[in-house]
C-alpha cells in the first residue's frame, strides 16, 4: 500500500494506478530572465507506443551510457537501474556508474542537496553517499544511490543538449513492477522543490547549461505513436493561437492551473470551481488518465447520456445506463465513425474574467489499451474522489501543451495533426 510520511503530497498515477510521494523543499531562484540566450527551441522524439505502455518516454546518456526515461511532468528526480540492482529486465544494460569516467557520489554533506537522513533519506557506504527512497501506491518502488554526472538531454543522433553537474540516482533494489521492459527508469519534470533529495530536476539543469527559457512543451500522436519534446522554448506543433494561463498554488512545485468548469460540445457542467480546485488540479504528463472529483465525473456522464436524444452515442446511448463507457472501465469495439460522433469536452480554465478554453477531441479521451482486447476502446476519465482535478495525457493528445516555467504561466493550443517527429523540421 501507499507508504505515509510527514508533508508527503501524492501525484504521479500511471494505468496501475501508482502515485509518487515527494518531501518539498525551497526552491532555488531561476536566472534572471534578461541573461538568457534568444536562439531557436528545440525538439526531441517522445518515443513509446502509448497503447500498451500506456507512457511517454526518451532518450538520455548519464556519462557515456544511454537510457531510455518516463517524461513524467509531476514528479522530479531522475533514476535508471544500478548494475549491481536484481531489477526487472530493461531495454538498455544497467548503469555502472562507480567505473564511468566523470561520475562522483553525491555526498549527504553536499550542499545542493537535501540527504540529512529520515524516512525518505539516508547517508551510506565510507563516502557517505546519499540514498533514498520511493514508494508507490501499487506497491512498486526504488532505492538509489545519488551520483553527479555529466548528461546528455536526448541523444546525439538528435542533437542532444549536455548538461554538467546531473544528480541521477542509481536504483540499487525495486519492488513491484516499477517500469515496463522497455523503458529503463524515470526522468522528473516537476519543480526542484518536490525532489526527494531536493536535487534540481534535469529540465532545470537544461535550462541553466544552455543558458535558454525554462519552457518546454509537449504534445502526443492520437495514434499512440510517441509524440514530440520541444525544450528551450515551446514548440510549433499547433495551430491558432495559444491560450495562456497562469500556474496556481506554485509553491505546492506541480504544474496547475485553476479549472472553472468542464463542458461538453459548450454546455457547462454545473460545478462548483471549488470542487474543481481544493486539493490539486494539476497538469501531469505521467498521469495516464484525467481525473475527476466524483461530483464532476458523473455530472459529465449525464451531459453524455443526454446527448442520446439527438446523437446515439456507441458504449452510452446503447445499452444500459449502468453499463457505458462511465462505468466500472467498460470496453467497446468502436469504428473511427463511432469515435467521431462523441462530442468535444471542453476544460474552462484561468480565473474568472481571463478564462481559456481547452478542447479534448473524441480520439483523446476514447483509447484502446486499458482493454483485455487491445482491439477495443475505454473512456481515459475517471472518477477521483471528492474533490481535485489531474489532467493526464488526454490533455497532450488533444493540445500542445506549454509549460513556461519561468513566467509560471502554461499554454494550450489544438496541436498538429500528426504531431509526431521528424528529422526534416
Amino acid at each position: 500500500g501507499l507508504l505515509t510520511f510527514p508533508k508527503m503530497i501524492p501525484l504521479r498515477r500511471d494505468a496501475r494506478g501508482r502515485a509518487w510521494l515527494a518531501r518539498p523543499r525551497q526552491a532555488l531562484h531561476l536566472r534572471s530572465k534578461s541573461k538568457l540566450r534568444q536562439g531557436p527551441s528545440k525538439g526531441f522524439p517522445l518515443r513509446g507506443n502509448w497503447t500498451n505502455l500506456a507512457l511517454w518516454y526518451m532518450v538520455i546518456e548519464l556519462g557515456q551510457s544511454v537510457f531510455h526515461v518516463q517524461v513524467d511532468t509531476g514528479s522530479s528526480d531522475l533514476a535508471v537501474p544500478d548494475q549491481s540492482c536484481s531489477c526487472s529486465q530493461h531495454l538498455d544494460p544497467s548503469w555502472n556508474p562507480a567505473q564511468s569516467a566523470g561520475v562522483q557520489p553525491a555526498s549527504c554533506n553536499d550542499p545542493n542537496i537535501a540527504c540529512s537522513g529520515g524516512q525518505q533519506t539516508s547517508c551510506t557506504g565510507s563516502n557517505n553517499q546519499c540514498q533514498y527512497q520511493i514508494q508507490y501506491a501499487d506497491s512498486s518502488g526504488y532505492t538509489a544511490n545519488v551520483w553527479v554526472t555529466n548528461a546528455t538531454f536526448g541523444s546525439f543522433q538528435f542533437g542532444g543538449i549536455k548538461i554538467n553537474d546531473q544528480y541521477a540516482g542509481s536504483i540499487v533494489s525495486e519492488s513491484g513492477n516499477f517500469e515496463p521492459p522497455a523503458v529503463d527508469g524515470i526522468m522528473g519534470f516537476a519543480q526542484q522543490s518536490i525532489s526527494v533529495i531536493g536535487a534540481p530536476p534535469m529540465i532545470q539543469q537544461l535550462s541553466r547549461n544552455a543558458n535558454c527559457p525554462f519552457h518546454f512543451s509537449m504534445c502526443g500522436d492520437v495514434h499512440h505513436t510517441g509524440g514530440i519534446l520541444t525544450v528551450c522554448g515551446g514548440g510549433k506543433n499547433y495551430y491558432g493561437q495559444l491560450q495562456w494561463t497562469p500556474m496556481v498554488n506554485y509553491d505546492q512545485g506541480f504544474y496547475n492551473i485553476y479549472v472553472q468548469d468542464f463542458a461538453v460540445n459548450g454546455q457547462r457542467l454545473g460545478i462548483d470551481s471549488n470542487v474543481y480546485n481544493s486539493g490539486m488540479n494539476t497538469v501531469d504528463s505521467g498521469t495516464t488518465m484525467m481525473l475527476l472529483a466524483t461530483p464532476a465525473f458523473s455530472a459529465l456522464k449525464t451531459a453524455f447520456l443526454n446527448n442520446c436524444s439527438t446523437n446515439s452515442l456507441h458504449g452510452v446511448c446503447d445499452v444500459s445506463s449502468s453499463a457505458t463507457l462511465f462505468d466500472n472501465g467498460n470496453c467497446f469495439s468502436m469504428s473511427a465513425s463511432q469515435i467521431a460522433a462523441f462530442p468535444n469536452i471542453e476544460i474552462y480554465a484561468g480565473e474568472p474574467g481571463s478564462t481559456i478554453t481547452i478542447t479534448i477531441s473524441p480520439n483523446a479521451y476514447l483509447v484502446p489499451g486499458f482493454c483485455s482486447d487491445p482491439t477495443q476502446y475505454s473512456l481515459s476519465i475517471q472518477s477521483n474522489g471528492s474533490t481535485g482535478t489531474l489532467l493526464g495525457d488526454p490533455i497532450m493528445l488533444a493540445n500542445e501543451v506549454h509549460y513556461d516555467v519561468a513566467n509560471r504561466r502554461m499554454g494550450f493550443a489544438p496541436k498538429s495533426s500528426s504531431c509526431v517527429f521528424s528529422t526534416k523540421k
